[in-house]
């Protein structure tokens, strides 16, 4: 009779195991579908000052958007059921600790600290319930007419806007050594902190310029990464001291604007040498794409030029093995930034970024 009840209790504890198992795959399965289904990349937004349209208008700076042109782009955004995420997600996201659980994503950052974000962009953005982040330098903060003040920037750190580093006077940190550019950092940091009580671990690098001496600089000043002015989405994996963002300028269509928010990343594979290296003239770079693309659609632009028309760059693609071959025919700055732009087979255009620097 023991045996009896041994054998069935021995039968439903195998029942259970295999029924857990079955709902585990099940799970793993609508999660990994969750994850690469929708936009494999998070697009970062770069804005710099909104203002009125009259003055938007009269002052013809591409840096500054009429407040009815920014207004439209949030409102597409939130229509088309875009959320922003903070900075601590996008950290997590992207260094594949944590799955994000937004279909569309977006981080939206304004740079330099105008006290257009305060009176425009800021009623603007909590209408549509979403967030930004700052990057500014202190060095302007409450002493001059066109610039926030502290108390407004404690206004704005309250709202749950996050509020990072720009440097101290927006330093083009490309031009200096280290200790230079540790100074900057330092100085911003501790302004930062004295004025908000807030410790800053991101950068925007003033001008979209840095050079090799910058990633030891954020390192030793204590920041997690930096962003540049480079398109394209920010994949998991993906290199913190030169994050992508979609510069957001007053010549831009809106057209342009929802074209550049609708390419989807190109899944890079493997590429040689990786992502960041040093390389030199004498370097082929191969890079091999996970996606399947349309031959006659892969277009590669290198050093902001186009390759095909003005040979700075020689470049090849081998369909079969999904790579394109790079050639660098000369320096271009500090930098080699490429863009490569396909389409997939399912019609989808989609773009990736790599930057390289010059040894």
């Amino acid at each position: 009779m023991k045996s009896k009840y041994r054998k069935v209790f021995h039968q439903t504890v195998i029942l259970l195991l295999w029924s857990a198992s079955i709902l585990y795959r099940n799970e793993a399965t609508e999660n990994q579908k969750h994850v690469f289904k929708r936009m494999e990349g998070i697009p970062v937004l770069a804005y710099h000052q909104v203002a009125s349209d009259n003055w938007a208008t009269f002052r013809n700076n591409p840096y500054i958007l009429g407040v009815t042109q920014f207004k439209e782009q949030i409102n597409w955004l939130k229509d088309r059921g875009y959320q922003t995420v903070s900075l601590h997600q996008f950290q997590k996201y992207i260094s594949k600790k944590s799955k994000l659980k937004i279909k569309k994503p977006v981080l939206i950052t304004f740079d330099d600290g105008t006290k257009g974000f305060y009176r425009f962009a800021r009623p603007i953005l909590k209408e549509a319930g979403f967030k930004a982040v700052l990057f500014i330098y202190p060095g302007t903060t409450s002493k001059f007419r066109n610039f926030l003040t502290w108390k407004q920037l404690s206004v704005i750190d309250t709202d749950k806007h996050e509020i990072e580093n720009h440097t101290f006077f927006h330093t083009k940190l490309s031009r200096y050594d280290v200790k230079r550019q540790r100074l900057t950092l330092h100085a911003a940091q501790k302004s930062i902190y004295n004025n908000l009580n807030r410790r800053t671990r991101w950068v925007a690098y003033p001008f979209g310029a840095f050079n090799d001496k910058s990633i030891l600089a954020l390192k030793q000043s204590g920041h997690h990464g930096a962003f540049t002015v480079f398109p394209g989405d920010n994949l998991p994996g993906q290199n913190f001291n030169f994050l992508n963002r979609y510069l957001v300028l007053r010549q831009h269509s809106f057209f342009k604007f929802q074209t550049q928010m609708r390419i989807k990343s190109l899944l890079i594979k493997k590429a040689n040498p990786r992502p960041g290296s040093k390389i030199t003239i004498m370097n082929t770079l191969s890079i091999q794409l996970e996606h399947k693309v349309l031959k006659e659609s892969v277009r590669v632009e290198a050093g902001r030029r186009f390759t095909g028309k003005n040979r700075i760059h020689d470049f090849s693609y081998d369909e079969e093995n999904r790579t394109i071959f790079i050639r660098p025919r000369r320096r271009t700055k500090t930098f080699l930034v490429i863009n490569i732009y396909a389409r997939d087979r399912q019609n989808q255009d989609r773009q990736a970024t790599i930057l390289y620097l010059w040894r």
